[in-house]
């Protein structure tokens, strides 16, 4: 009885969320379990969202699509977005439907999260995406696997160039490419690298930024959230949590 009545709940949230649209996604994730891709067509977002079967992207689906936990109610009209850490790309779809006039620019470092990232941007314009890692400067980054699947890959600074490292791309070069004056939105995910983002070179970038959206990840490296607010002591801003993130405005 009461795992028929957390069903019939559960059924319900996805109807209050999506609608008949919602009931769907609900059954093809509940019963296609033996696909490895899963596509899920919303009418609240203008193109197929895919997604890895049995793997994080599904719990990655419902924190930041289903739950909106990137959702700034306070924020109109914003011009450059950028994502880094974007996985699988749910953020990044998140606000290319909430924004549809933003231009969004995401950062992703493992090849199999970009290739998903960008199997489910591919049909928006104003989207841009690098498979490097985020850093402070350019240097060559290894990608470390962990044990919590394909949400949790950090990366590591390697004196050497080889076959299995990537490049670093530093927010300055990012703006570089692409003219920016100003961010408006910068989503940060990116396993303790917070560490090196915020330790150095953060004021060619800080200082122009106006909503911050973070996930501290000191529970995997110790010293993100001492990093983090040790640059910003420098400005003034206000902060507030909103799930697992906290939301930072830059009062510049």
């Amino acid at each position: 009885m009461i795992n028929r009545l957390f069903r019939f709940n559960y059924i319900r949230n996805h109807y209050l969320r999506f609608g008949f649209h919602g009931i769907l996604m609900y059954f093809q994730l509940a019963f296609k379990s033996k696909k490895s891709f899963i596509a899920i067509k919303l009418s609240e977002f203008k193109h197929s969202i895919f997604l890895r079967n049995q793997t994080s992207d599904i719990k990655t689906f419902y924190q930041v699509l289903f739950y909106s936990e990137y959702d700034l109610p306070f924020m109109t009209d914003p011009k450059i977005i950028i994502d880094l850490g974007a996985n699988n790309g749910m953020a990044s779809i998140f606000f290319l439907n909430k924004y549809p006039d933003a231009k969004v620019i995401a950062v992703e470092p493992e090849y199999e999260n970009y290739r998903m990232l960008r199997e489910n941007t591919e049909n928006y314009n104003n989207f841009f995406s690098y498979n490097k890692g985020i850093w402070n400067r350019p240097a060559n980054l290894e990608i470390i696997k962990s044990d919590l699947g394909n949400w949790a890959f950090f990366v590591k600074e390697s004196e050497l160039k080889t076959e299995t490292t990537i490049d670093a791309i530093t927010i300055r070069q990012i703006m570089d490419d692409h003219n920016i004056s100003q961010i408006d939105i910068l989503k940060i995910d990116i396993e303790g690298s917070e560490v090196e983002l915020f330790s150095r070179n953060f004021e060619e970038w800080l200082g122009i930024t106006k909503y911050i959206i973070i996930e501290l990840h000191d529970w995997m490296r110790a010293g993100c959230a001492k990093q983090v607010f040790s640059a910003l002591i420098n400005y003034e801003f206000k902060l507030s949590i909103r799930k697992e993130n906290l939301i930072i405005q830059l009062l510049n």
